[in-house]
């Protein structure tokens, strides 16, 4: 007889895991009438991100005591799971647990990557008596995905100081070599289906994923709610230039965040602006983490649109007036306020 299927969608980030994680979630009754059980594993009101990923980091975790924790959370798994088809598992954090950020530090360590591996292998076991795991991973360009994530742990993270994208792009050099993580995850865990993220978002994002596991798609959340907008290459480098001036706190990046999201930052040049310094320095990182049997799941690069080099002193003048005046006109705005002029965040 046939064992279920468990699908564990390993990510990656930046292509849409949260949305499918809330839509799914949201849909979980709709879901189990077809067959297909998307496990709660908390019986708080947290995001589904948090739901799964509570097991993913008690697997990765030392101790008798994870160990135990582990085994009773699989076993909810499994309960909620009887007499359907396929279940679903969802965490990014399964396509990059043991590179952490902002350790200052190069990531892909020998014995990071061995307990990288002795996860993957519990996360099996945990399982692989009772299914047939298929891991389901979707990829986005490997400069898009770059400069994404990047600027997801520039705006987002509690640190102080500047975080250079070279830094980003050395310490976690391991994110970006797909060829190798897929084999990885497939060595490891279960067999893995690669999709581009490209086409997925045009088909539709959780029609896409809904076809992938075989079910009809859930009726959609209310707008608003699955999308995290990103900040622009532009706002990252004028976060930049204001982090080498002052010391800036994770207020005042959430400030520059938001002001990046109003529409208001200048964006000269007409092009969409590139993280990479140059052309040629482009060039380089995508010839080194090409894999030919991949390319089919990417869009090519088109070079003439995009806009390189340093933000410049007066584009640099010409942002940071617009910030400031963004800041006095919410100020202004805000119950109880009195006008005046709101310097650059303070140190």
């Amino acid at each position: 007889m046939n064992k279920p299927v468990l699908y564990i969608h390993a990510g990656s980030h930046k292509t849409g895991t949260t949305a499918i994680q809330q839509a799914l979630r949201a849909a979980k009754d709709e879901l189990r009438r077809q067959g297909v059980c998307w496990p709660v594993l908390s019986s708080g009101p947290a995001h589904s991100k948090l739901q799964h990923s509570k097991l993913v980091r008690v697997v990765y975790a030392d101790g008798l005591r994870a160990r135990l924790q582990a085994r009773w959370l699989a076993s909810r798994v499994r309960r909620q799971a009887r007499g359907t088809k396929a279940t679903i598992l969802s965490s990014e954090k399964i396509y990059r647990i043991g590179y952490e950020f902002f350790e200052n530090s190069d990531q892909d360590t020998p014995a990071k990557r061995e307990r990288r591996i002795a996860f993957l292998r519990r996360l099996r076991a945990l399982f692989a008596d009772d299914y047939d795991i298929r891991v389901l991973l979707y990829l986005r360009r490997v400069d898009e995905f770059a400069e994404s994530l990047y600027k997801e742990q520039l705006f987002r993270k509690p640190y102080t100081g500047r975080f250079l994208f070279e830094d980003f792009l050395r310490e976690q050099k391991a994110l970006f070599d797909y060829g190798a993580q897929a084999r990885e995850l497939g060595e490891h865990l279960g067999p893995v289906s690669l999709q581009s993220y490209d086409a997925a978002r045009r088909a539709g994002l959780i029609e896409h994923f809904c076809g992938l596991i075989g079910v009809a798609p859930p009726a959609q959340p209310r707008p608003g709610e699955r999308v995290r907008q990103s900040a622009t290459n532009t706002a990252a480098l004028l976060l930049d230039r204001l982090a080498a001036e002052r010391a800036l706190t994770h207020a005042d990046r959430l400030q520059v965040l938001e002001f990046s999201l109003s529409g208001r930052m200048p964006e000269p040049g007409g092009k969409p602006r590139s993280l990479w310094p140059s052309r040629e320095s482009l060039e380089a990182f995508m010839r080194q983490y090409r894999d030919p049997a991949l390319d089919h799941l990417f869009p090519a690069v088109d070079w003439d649109a995009l806009q390189f080099g340093a933000m410049g002193d007066l584009e640099y003048r010409s942002a940071l007036a617009a910030f400031e005046e963004w800041r006095r006109s919410r100020a202004d705005a805000a119950p109880g306020s009195r006008s005046g002029a709101a310097g650059p965040p303070d140190a």
